[in-house]
């Protein structure tokens, strides 16, 4: 357990030197959305502040018969 805790930590430091933060955490945003959602997932990051310092997981549902891109 306590090497796994370490590694957690070391990850957490290395995210925060990538991002030019001094031992900040960097915040994690999941967005889930069913096969119509690509619109409000767009609108969602046009009105997001340029520069924000933030990970994005995006995650979207689409119908079997969907054709993918």
């Amino acid at each position: 357990m306590a090497k796994k805790t370490a590694s957690k930590k070391k990850a957490r430091r290395e995210v925060a030197a990538e991002s030019g933060g001094q031992g900040q955490d960097l915040p994690i945003v999941g967005i889930g959305a069913s096969a119509g959602g690509l619109e409000a997932i767009e609108g969602f990051f046009s009105h997001t502040p340029e520069g924000i310092k933030i990970a994005s997981v995006i995650i979207q549902h689409l119908a079997q018969e969907h054709k993918c891109m």
